[in-house]
């Protein structure tokens, strides 16, 4: 029966004979079976599996099946029916009947590091049989955690494989409902709604739709963001509209979302409905009227905010539009915050093109009367002798037709203490600016005079020094940005030039503001009802900021020699250089008082391209370095705000700052950032350092103080913008769209590549290295260690060949000295976490092994291993003399251990499974479990000479999982070598992993001792592997005829300093696990003389028994 080349007929009798025949034949048949399991028909594949599931081992028949099947392989019965159906049958019917395979292959697709459609389809059908669906829920948690389980996958498993997932409709609908609560930052739960609702019957459509307006309603912050977007995507299929009345129950849940979440809703409302006399645009229309006319003023807020939605309907040509908006403004008109917001909104909904046709011109006409009558005017001869100056004085000053320069009125405003007219000043400016540029494309000619309009002021050495100065400077400052928003798109080289001078002018007015005093009456500058509630304590008078005092000190004189009617005196000691201030802590102060810079502003960073103007007789324009890094510190702060993943149960983001961007998705705000890729490039190439000669010293033909100052300011702008652009580029690669072949990705690796004047033409991988070669060309001109963990953050994102040098990069900076930026030194946490990543990229990326299993280089984990714990121990045991690795310091330790633990237990994870390997010796994989257990005692010793809590909860937590793989790993193959003649060296390998188990012991019970709850919780788990493997080594023992060898004691409870601890003090736990210890010094498996001690005679063995003393096994063994 068994042949070489079966046909299907003859598989399928070996197969039906094969439990009549004697064991030997069973095994071949089942090697057969193995080997043609991927050719099989569609009708020999159910067989096969049945056979396959019910002779053999789980474990091994699961391995054989996952490894061998392949659903694009089968093909269709003659009958039509599918033959992935057959298969998954088959596969649910095993699984119903047997709990073991259920087990079982939950087990190994939970240990998989990858997903394959099979396994998919696997996990649902284990879902709808099995008694226990949360354990498949589990797994599929665990991959979507870990990214197996991406859209790229999800994809593949609808779109060639929907009408075989189809069958599980109703486990996938309540599979995706879970996931949408637990991963509300990831698209997959949105996506898996998007294909139900899009492959699904009519029936599935709308518990599609009820099952997102119950995540609507669940009142979670971030589940209902993540509910409204998915529910966007399906509008895009058109199919929404016959929901109707299910989704008009949205309505009733606006009254508890938040603004800009009764935004979202209010828009897919409307955008369903199917006319504007729809009655779903009729009951929007009541429950607009009856919120702007409540007495609670947040229900005023989401009245302003559907009355905007509504606009979107309205027809422009018969003013039924201007008539509403008319309405609206008289039922606003008494309150500042909903006049601001309902032209805050406005600005928006132009800005996206959500308005109809002519909306904007209507709205323009409108508003630009009331800014020119109510905040600019003319300028008065009068004042010309004044104690006032221009604060924007340029070159062409602008007028209005015939009328005389004109000016804003601003600093009237703030003497004559009106400040609800001024609140209202900045979003009407950005609603008229928004719609000229809409009607008259970018040009804005009707409004061009106001980007070089005079403002008139104190001089600003007294601004901060007069009463409400620092009031009015945040005035100025909000003017300013919103003069920058709306003119940021112009295209002519004059206005440019005016449009970089108020961008100058807003740096200068910055620097000031970051040495003022806080003021106690500063006005809002946003008009959210949710953001107002959060901002109500306003800053108080008399109290420094936020900044730190090196920052204090700070202020960019470069921006004052820009304006020719102010001259500050400045200091003409310049001995000690003076650190830039940093905008971002300006901004982080002063959050919810300085209006936003809108994202599209970062275009006007293309305007330092070389090829820009070339050709031109006009000079253009062009950014100075401290005004780059003020653009670029923005588009940092709007980048870890859309990109940066978020976790499952962190607080809520505000949008203060980052609104604009928020109403765009993640794909459109990366496609902007990628678009000013090249300009980034050039900043690198421009700014990096040619030598390492080049120093702050050259100012032999520096002929001024002002000058030595722009030269120091210059050096330390240069050494930011490469933290900055390497951090901004590590959000963009690191972004889940950025994934395998899609054109985001090909178009960033073309652009970096070309940077080489390489051809990029080639395959992905290519691609990605020239990437990663021109990365890391600027590593010697990073100056600062912030820079350097950026740019191998960024190097990492690049994901492709060449990362294993980032080690030898990681070694170079850890012997270094760097010098600490002072916002390095303000936080010692961040240039602790520095140091700590960069010994993990050693570790990470310097491992370059045989596939054996053997080293083939110095420089692998193993060593770079041995050398981090050598510094660690020097570092412990003579902290002030000097070592090799600068970095390692006292300060740092906690970091570095806690980062050297989570390598080490990522090293034993590579460990081949005993089970699976097929090409790995015993004896190599018993190599790097010996190197691993090594490197774990001398972690643990580590404790016993530098005890803090932060080591304490390192080992408490990566112990645990330490000792979890040696129990899943490290013990089969332990038992393998016993089988041979290796039980010398086993019998070391345990005797040192009992030290390390005693050591763990004390660090439990000093942690109750302490009643420390935090470590104390930490324990009930580690308790638990160390009672398993004592254990397993006693079955160890005992199936190799070793029983003898193990002997049973108690063991004396210890803290960290080796004191005895009363059995009393943690008797309050109530815990009695048990724990053995040798009772026989002369076979104590430990050498440590230390730990002899916890070896009693034979006459205290019976008082510790009695006592709630925990128990741990150690082993004498004798061969």
């Amino acid at each position: 029966l068994v042949v070489n080349t079966p046909t299907n007929h003859q598989l399928l009798l070996m197969i039906n004979f094969t439990h009549q025949l004697h064991e030997c034949t069973s095994d071949e048949v089942y090697a057969t079976v193995v080997d043609h399991l991927a050719s099989l028909t569609a009708d020999s594949v159910p067989s096969a599996l049945r056979f396959l599931l019910s002779t053999c081992e789980p474990e091994q028949a699961i391995a054989s099946i996952r490894e061998n099947i392949n659903f694009q392989s089968l093909q269709a019965l003659d009958d039509g029916a599918s033959s992935e159906d057959l298969a998954l049958e088959c596969i649910e019917q095993m699984l119903r009947f047997h709990s073991n395979i259920q087990k079982a292959w939950l087990n190994h697709i939970n240990k998989s590091l990858t997903l394959s459609v099979f396994d998919v389809l696997v996990l649902f059908a284990i879902y709808r049989v099995s008694t226990r669906p949360k354990a498949a829920l589990a797994v599929l948690k665990c991959h979507v955690r870990e990214g197996h389980l991406n859209n790229t996958l999800l994809k593949e498993v609808y779109e060639v494989h929907g009408d075989t997932v189809s069958r599980y409709n109703k486990e996938v609908l309540i599979v995706a409902h879970h996931l949408m609560m637990s991963f509300t930052e990831l698209d997959i739960p949105r996506n898996i709604y998007r294909y139900l609702f899009s492959l699904g019957d009519i029936h599935m459509k709308q518990q599609v739709v009820g099952s997102l307006i119950s995540h609507i309603g669940s009142g979670a912050s971030r589940e209902v963001d993540s509910a409204i977007t998915a529910l966007n995507l399906l509008t895009d299929s058109n199919q929404l509209q016959r929901f109707g009345p299910l989704l008009n129950s949205l309505i009733d849940y606006i009254n508890v979302l938040t603004v800009s979440q009764s935004r979202e809703v209010l828009l897919l409302l409307v955008s369903v409905a199917v006319s504007p006399d729809d009655r779903m645009i009729t009951d929007i229309h009541i429950v607009v009227r009856k919120y702007l006319s409540h007495s609670d003023t947040r229900l005023n807020k989401l009245g302003v905010v559907g009355a905007i939605a509504l606009l979107q309907v309205m027809n422009t040509e018969n003013g039924d539009f201007e008539k509403f908006v008319d309405k609206v403004l008289s039922c606003i008109s008494h309150s500042t915050n909903l006049l601001g917001l309902f032209y805050d909104e406005l600005a928006s909904n132009i800005i996206l093109d959500l308005l109809p046709v002519g909306a904007s011109d209507v709205l323009f006409k409108k508003f630009v009367v009331v800014l020119e009558g109510r905040y600019i005017g003319e300028e008065p001869e009068e004042q010309s002798g004044s104690n006032k100056v221009d604060l924007m004085c340029l070159e062409g000053q602008e007028t209005l037709g015939e009328n005389p320069y004109i000016c804003y009125n601003t600093w009237d405003l703030v003497e004559k203490g009106e400040w609800e007219t001024l609140r209202l000043q900045w979003p009407l400016q950005k609603l008229v600016l928004a719609a000229c540029a809409t009607t008259q494309d970018t040009e804005l000619k009707e409004v061009d005079s106001l980007l070089g309009c005079y403002l008139r002021a104190v001089p600003l050495d007294q601004i901060t020094e007069v009463k409400n100065g620092t009031v009015g400077l945040l005035a100025i400052i909000n003017i300013i940005i919103e003069v920058i928003n709306g003119f940021s798109r112009v295209t002519t080289v004059s206005m440019r030039k005016k449009l970089v001078e108020r961008i100058s002018n807003l740096t200068m007015l910055l620097d000031i503001l970051s040495s003022a005093l806080r003021p106690s009456n500063a006005l809002l500058a946003v008009f959210d009802g949710d953001v107002v509630a959060k901002r109500k304590k306003l800053l108080k008078e008399g109290t420094n900021s936020k900044l730190s005092e090196s920052q204090k000190d700070t202020a960019n004189d470069e921006s004052n020699a820009t304006t020719t009617n102010i001259k500050s005196s400045i200091s003409t000691d310049v001995t000690v250089a003076k650190e830039q201030a940093s905008y971002k802590m300006i901004l982080a102060t002063y959050k919810g008082y300085i209006r936003e810079l809108d994202f599209k502003v970062h275009s006007v960073l293309n305007w330092n391209l070389p090829s820009i103007g070339r050709g031109s007789q006009e000079n253009p324009p062009r950014l100075k370095l401290h005004q780059i890094c003020f653009l670029l510190e923005d588009l940092l702060a709007k980048c870890r705000f859309k990109l940066k993943p978020v976790g499952v149960f962190a607080k809520d983001t505000s949008t203060i700052g980052c609104e604009s961007v928020s109403r765009v998705t993640s794909t459109r705000f990366v496609e902007h950032v990628v678009s000013l890729l090249p300009v980034l490039c050039h900043f690198l190439d421009e700014n990096a350092y040619q030598s390492d000669t080049e120093s702050f010293s050259d100012t032999d033909e520096m002929s001024s103080t002002d000058a030595q100052l722009e030269m120091l300011k210059g050096n330390t702008s240069k050494t930011n913008i490469f933290e900055l652009i390497f951090s901004i580029l590590e959000l963009i690669l690191t972004w889940p769209g950025i994934t395998g072949h899609s054109p985001i990705s090909l178009h960033i690796f073309d652009i970096l590549g070309t940077r080489l004047e390489k051809n990029t033409q080639g395959p992905l991988s290519v691609r990605r290295k020239y990437a990663l070669q021109y990365l890391l060309r600027f590593y010697d001109s990073c100056r600062t260690l912030s820079s350097i963990v950026a740019l191998l953050r960024c190097c990492e994102g690049v994901r492709g060949e060449g990362l294993t040098q980032l080690g030898d990069y990681a070694n170079r900076a850890l012997q270094r000295e760097w010098e600490v930026t002072p916002a390095e030194k303000d936080s010692k946490f961040r240039w602790n976490e520095a140091v700590g990543y960069l010994v993990g990229v050693s570790i990470k990326y310097s491992d370059s092994n045989d596939d054996d299993g053997s080293s083939s280089s110095d420089n692998s984990s193993a060593v770079v291993f041995e050398d981090v714990m050598e510094a660690i121990n020097h570092v412990v045991d003579n902290p002030k003399q000097e070592r090799r690795l600068k970095l390692l310091t006292r300060q740092a330790l906690p970091a570095v251990y806690r980062v050297v633990m989570i390598r080490l237990v990522e090293f034993f994870r590579t460990l081949p499974s005993t089970r699976t390997s097929s090409t790995t010796s015993p004896r190599a994989r018993f190599t790097k479990l010996n190197t691993a257990v090594a490197l774990f005692g001398q972690l643990i010793g580590v404790i016993r000479r530098a005890s803090s809590r932060p080591l304490i909860k390192s080992v408490l937590v990566y112990g645990q999982k330490f000792m979890e793989l040696f129990l899943s790993e490290g013990m089969p193959l332990l038992d393998e070598m016993m089988a041979g003649s290796d039980q010398e060296e086993v019998h070391t390998i345990i005797k040192r992993l009992q030290v390390c188990t005693r050591q763990l012991h004390h660090i439990s019970s000093h942690s109750k001792s302490n009643k420390d709850l935090a470590l104390t919780a930490r324990v009930p788990l580690l308790k638990k592997c160390l009672e398993t493997f004592v254990l397993k080594v006693k079955e160890m023992l005992a199936r190799n005829n070793c029983s003898e060898a193990f002997w049973v004691g108690n063991l004396k409870q210890r803290n960290l300093k080796g004191e005895e601890i009363r059995t009393q003090e943690i008797e309050e736990d109530g815990d009695t696990e048990t724990e053995t210890d040798t009772r026989n010094d002369e076979t104590e498996l430990s050498d440590s003389s230390e730990d002899g001690e916890d070896i009693e005679d034979g006459d205290n063995l019976k008082d510790e028994c009695d006592s709630d003393a925990h128990e741990e096994g150690s082993m004498s063994i004798s061969y």
